[in-house]
């Protein structure tokens, strides 16, 4: 592995490493402190392999070049959007209270969410500090918002990011730059749009799920 593979590894990487055993609890309590946008249900969106694919090598296409800055050095890291991105995240938006919760670092995060959205709210950009270090996994906790579940969504391509409230969950496949893939569009934004009237969420996404 390069040195360039390392680095690539902690910013973008789901996999923890001792940095975080120690900082990873830090900031739980940001979530709970953002208030919800009037009664909206509250959606929680992953960003790598669910909306983008991102990496440090250049690859044949991609949509932005992002550069952020680690430890003092500046990289160049290479952004692909989701086909029907764009689309769905403006729509997805006047319709939940909507989060972008990554297991990635904060340097990579912020950058790469205002590049491929520039008018998204920082302040619901969560990133690795705010996981829970749980038996060497980074898991996505949606307790932290001090929400009722029963209004709360969780969509990631990992469900072991949302294993402590699977009923909240919903899977997408892994997004590694397939120009043909179609599900934010005729999977995700359909399924959500339906939700948007449930009364406990939970059951409406088992429902659908049957």
């Amino acid at each position: 592995m390069s040195a360039l593979d390392v680095i690539e590894r902690k910013i973008i990487s789901h996999a923890p490493t001792g940095l975080e055993s120690t900082l990873v609890t830090q900031t739980l309590l940001q979530a709970a402190q953002m208030k919800a946008q009037q009664k909206r249900k509250t959606l929680i969106l992953d960003l790598d392999e669910t909306l983008v694919h991102s990496g440090f090598q250049k690859p044949e296409w991609y949509d932005c070049e992002v550069p952020v800055q680690y430890n003092g050095v500046v990289y160049t890291i290479y952004v692909q959007k989701r086909p029907g991105l764009d689309q769905f995240l403006r729509t997805i938006v006047t319709l939940y209270d909507t989060y972008i919760f990554t297991a990635s670092m904060p340097e990579y995060a912020i950058p790469v969410v205002q590049k491929i959205f520039p008018e998204f709210p920082v302040n619901r950009i969560l990133s690795r500090y705010h996981c829970r270090l749980i038996d060497g996994m980074l898991v996505k906790d949606l307790t932290i918002f001090k929400r009722d579940l029963a209004g709360m969504v969780i969509v990631d391509n990992s469900p072991q990011c949302y294993n402590l409230q699977p009923e909240n969950g919903v899977e997408v496949t892994t997004w590694v730059g397939d120009l043909n893939d179609d599900e934010l569009l005729e999977y995700l934004l359909p399924l959500l749009i339906d939700g948007v009237e449930a009364d406990d969420i939970r059951q409406y996404l088992y429902n659908a799920a049957q």
